[in-house]
């Protein structure tokens, strides 16, 4: 099948294949997916689909970068009010698709390599947003920053892809509040230029 031209109203072959792959793990469990399916329900040959990915996982991979918020973080812990913040910037109807995108990416239809890996890339993302060498934490840091992020993904895939509002009932109450002035501790005593103790 030949690649629509760019005047056709046809989204791209990658875009139709995104969608698709959206689609599906909203349906289906991730194992239960395949090349060919993926590129049935996107209209495209499988060759298109092997020139922008070479397997299903390295699709998966590609999701998980393209859907993560690198400011999100920042934004979120650089405020007073937290909560508020996170349910503000999720208000946004782009962070809204990405945030279900995440929703599914760690859902129940999902395989554990891909909540690892986007466990490992949101707690890199947090880490990089205050400046902090992963080396500089303490056993004990990594410890309770792997039980809060791994946790709230992990709820997240329970629950969604729900409203983004959603998010707003992890951060309420007294385990909410413990587990932003855990993150802020951290960030405040690892960042650099802070004192260096364990």
């Amino acid at each position: 099948m030949a690649r629509p031209r760019r005047d056709s109203g046809e989204l791209p072959a990658v875009e139709r294949l995104e969608v698709a792959f959206w689609e599906m793990l909203a349906e289906v469990p991730y194992k239960e997916l395949t090349m060919t399916a993926l590129s049935r329900r996107a209209k495209v040959n499988h060759n298109t689909f092997y020139y922008y990915f070479d397997s299903l996982d390295d699709m998966a991979g590609e999701m998980i970068e393209r859907n993560l918020v690198p400011e999100l973080p920042a934004q979120i812990f650089a405020s007073a009010q937290a909560t508020a913040e996170a349910t503000r910037l999720l208000g946004d109807s782009y962070l809204q698709v990405r945030f279900r995108r995440i929703c599914l990416l760690v859902g129940p239809h999902s395989a554990t390599w891909i909540v690892d890996k986007l466990e490992k890339a949101v707690i890199a993302l947090w880490l990089q947003a205050f400046g902090i060498d992963r080396s500089d934490l303490t056993r004990d840091d990594e410890l309770r920053i792997l039980f809060i992020f791994g946790g709230v993904l992990r709820v997240l895939g329970q629950y969604g892809p729900t409203e983004p509002a959603s998010l707003e009932v992890l951060t309420t109450g007294s385990l909410g509040a413990a587990a932003l002035a855990t993150l802020r501790e951290i960030a405040t005593q690892r960042s650099p230029g802070a004192s260096k103790t364990a």
